[in-house]
């Protein structure tokens, strides 16, 4: 599941807001325009105490088993490296995420594809 986002308990592949989530995807997008880099952003969440995606997601019931309760802000700068440029927050639409090989796609002993 996406930081920021829930399911819709209506429609199996919509995703809802989450607004107490998306705050915090918010404002780490807005020190990341006024510049501050990854490691930074990550010193400031915890600063202010707010809790690090994994720990926010098995308090509401998603991925119990990855969070560490003991570090409830231990943010990460990857985390935070990972989250910025995810098409996900950008507002496009992500399809075709996953897609199967096809025999057609594969090339001739030659190496060429044949159209």
């Amino acid at each position: 599941m996406i930081y920021g986002y829930k399911k819709d308990p209506e429609k199996k592949h919509h995703w809802l807001i989450d607004e107490e989530a998306a705050s915090v995807v918010r404002l780490i997008y807005q020190m990341s325009v006024n510049g501050y880099g990854p490691a930074v952003i990550a010193a400031k969440l915890r600063d202010m105490k707010i809790e690090c995606p994994s720990v926010y997601q098995a308090k509401h019931g998603i991925n119990v088993n990855r969070a560490d309760m003991t570090r409830p802000y231990d943010w990460a700068s990857s985390s935070i490296a990972e989250l910025i440029p995810k098409q996900e927050y950008l507002g496009h639409s992500v399809n075709l995420r996953h897609r199967k090989e096809s025999y057609k796609d594969m090339p001739d002993d030659d190496g060429i594809r044949e159209l």
